[in-house]
């Protein structure tokens, strides 16, 4: 065994004892094991938490300070079905069964955090937008190991901040008013539920997904992006401040994250805006698919942060070390453990290569490989390679002067070229436009 990977090795199994032992430090809790909260928001970028974006963000600017960041993560895919399933499931897409922005329903062979932290004994909830398996299918959360559900089936349902009803479980809920709430009524219950979830359960260990559908699509004018930005930092707050009035913030890691939003700009509209053969056109540039990725967690995770390109399929096995759940066989990718609880001396280094795909025509690949981007618009295009230490924007086509990298990507594209049709079951195009209708019956 090469000594890099064993000493990781070892340090993962050696922080995944000292986190057990730490969640058991609450005279009152009977859980041996930390709980997990995973917070996604919908169109949430890496930008949203930059210095400048954050002021008057006091809830969000704290997590920031007191937890670990990942500046360059990414997002599974630029269409927003594929990136929550690879998400969920810990699948990188280049394995990837979803992936495309059709709203196919999970199937029972793939396993979601859900089934994995309910494994080894945790309580399961998903509270907001699901959009991987309407009602009636095999796709539904609670056949995927949350055994509490209150949130959107459809992913258009959870973009109607005006929503009257919400599902809880199996069974449509028509939301009735609550004291002090004019405006967004689906996020204020979803709150709700979220803070009682904790409420109820600051015994036993458990996994609670949130995605309340904040802050929402990247094309809102600035003043409705910003109250949506400011009502995501209240309910990180509200939790926050929840954790610490239980003293479970040591025992509760805390992660958050976002994946793009189902009303960003369409790929034909980047197209009429940009050269069809740059990734913007494809969505597959930096600036659509880089997400915000945070570990909170006090007295274990370290603060800081670093560069170092991550995909959010990284985050299950991730959680799946804290929690020392035994993985499923197609949960492939690395765990971001080790960077966020030892010290940047002994941080590891490891060089991986991310990739995406644009599936729907026109087609294109894309990877990132330390400092390189490689982009191809299509099977037959030749490599294009970006600098993004010093061209973040992607703009300068620099494959002639490094033809070593343009083989490098050569060689992960041509791995990773499968094909692609629509689904032949797919919900239709009225299911989806009325998705945030209450079902007639």
């Amino acid at each position: 065994m090469p000594p890099r990977i064993g000493v990781s090795l070892l340090v993962v199994l050696f922080l995944g004892l000292v986190l057990t032992i730490q969640a058991a430090g609450r005279p009152s809790r009977r859980a041996t094991q930390p709980n997990v909260i995973l917070v996604v928001g919908d169109g949430l970028r890496s930008a949203d938490l930059d210095l400048r974006s954050l002021v008057g963000l006091t809830n969000l600017s704290a997590v920031l300070r007191e937890g670990f960041r990942f500046t360059d993560a990414y997002s599974a895919s630029p269409a927003p079905a594929a990136a929550r399933a690879s998400l969920l499931t810990g699948i990188p897409p280049e394995q990837a069964r979803i992936r495309s922005a059709i709203q196919e329903p999970l199937v029972s062979e793939e396993v979601t955090l859900g089934e994995m932290a309910r494994s080894v004994g945790h309580s399961c909830a998903y509270l907001g937008v699901w959009g991987l398996g309407r009602e009636g299918t095999a796709g539904m959360p609670t056949q995927q190991g949350f055994a509490d559900f209150l949130g959107m089936f459809d992913l258009r349902h959870g973009t109607n901040a005006r929503s009257p009803f919400l599902w809880r479980n199996e069974v449509p809920f028509k939301l009735p008013p609550l004291a002090g709430v004019s405006g967004d009524l689906p996020s204020a219950w979803l709150l709700r539920a979220a803070t009682n979830y904790l409420h109820g359960h600051e015994e036993t260990a458990f996994l609670m997904v949130l995605s309340p559908g904040l802050p929402g699509g990247t094309n809102q004018p600035p003043a409705l992006r910003a109250s949506r930005l400011a009502h995501l930092d209240a309910q990180i707050g509200l939790m926050t401040d929840g954790l610490r009035q239980r003293q479970l913030e040591g025992d509760t890691l805390l992660i958050l994250t976002g994946v793009p939003a189902v009303d960003g700009t369409s790929s034909a509209t980047r197209s009429s805006e940009t050269s069809s053969r740059s990734p913007r056109a494809r969505g597959l540039d930096d600036a659509s698919l880089r997400v915000p990725l945070v570990f909170w967690r006090p007295g274990v995770i370290r603060p800081g942060q670093t560069n170092l390109p991550v995909g959010l399929w990284e985050v299950a096995p991730t959680i799946l070390d804290v929690l020392q759940g035994q993985r499923p066989s197609r949960v492939t990718g690395r765990s971001l453990l080790p960077w966020v609880v030892v010290s940047e001396t002994e941080t590891p280094t490891n060089r991986v290569a991310l990739q995406w795909e644009q599936v729907e025509e026109p087609r294109a690949m894309a990877a990132r490989l330390g400092r390189w981007k490689g982009f191809r618009a299509g099977p037959d295009a030749t490599v294009q390679v970006f600098d993004l230490d010093t061209d973040p924007s992607e703009s300068k086509n620099v494959a002639e002067q490094h033809p070593e990298v343009v083989r490098e990507f050569i060689d992960i594209f041509m791995g990773w070229d499968r094909p692609w049709s629509a689904p032949a079951v797919r919900p239709t195009d009225e299911a989806t436009a009325a998705g945030d209708q209450p079902p007639s019956r």
